[in-house]
């Protein structure tokens, strides 16, 4: 169905250009040529769904009030998604009824906060977390501006769509911690 896009995609890759010109700007810089492109048709493997968002903002919330100097950084896509002086923290969400299995992509990760949500209007949202946030004394443009980059702008539905929490675990992430490794083989 998409044939016609994709030939367009591959003859700008292939095309050299009058002169070479396009093949020397992509030989030079192709992280240039791939930015275009990504801003054009979008980067949706590293889109979040509303309750990965979600589960990152109520565990920051949690922290944040524990510990005044608490930074979320998953949205950066960070080692940690949420990391202060103290401890870590990876945030795990699912709206999955019955699985525990969670990947953790780094051994420096100190608590694993697992959030199993369930869509419902009885829920809490984007916005209403990102409202408590700002009246803890988080900087509002920062936040927003981090939800921008995983296309959350203002005013999108996704903001809006509500989830209650059905279950939320905190696990420490040491020696005990059940896992699979190459030395389980």
């Amino acid at each position: 169905e998409m044939r016609n896009e994709f030939a367009t995609v591959c003859a700008n890759f292939v095309d050299p250009g009058t002169q070479g010109n396009q093949r020397s700007k992509l030989i030079s810089n192709p992280a240039v040529w791939w930015k275009h492109w990504k801003d054009l048709l979008g980067n949706v493997s590293l889109q979040k769904e509303p309750y990965d968002i979600l589960g990152e903002l109520l565990t920051y919330e949690k922290v944040l009030m524990d510990q005044k100097e608490t930074r979320w950084s998953g949205i950066e896509f960070a080692s940690h998604d949420i990391e202060n002086d103290n401890y870590s923290v990876e945030v795990k969400s699912t709206v999955k009824r019955y699985e525990y299995e969670v990947i953790i992509n780094s051994i420096y990760q100190l608590f694993l906060s697992f959030i199993r949500f369930e869509a419902s209007m009885l829920g809490q949202s984007i916005d209403e977390v990102v409202g408590r946030l700002k009246k803890l004394g988080v900087n509002h443009d920062g936040i927003e501006a981090a939800l921008a980059k995983v296309g959350l702008e203002p005013g999108r539905i996704a903001r809006n769509k509500k989830y209650k929490i059905i279950e939320w675990k905190k696990y420490s992430v040491n020696d005990m911690f059940p896992s699979v490794t190459e030395s389980s083989f």
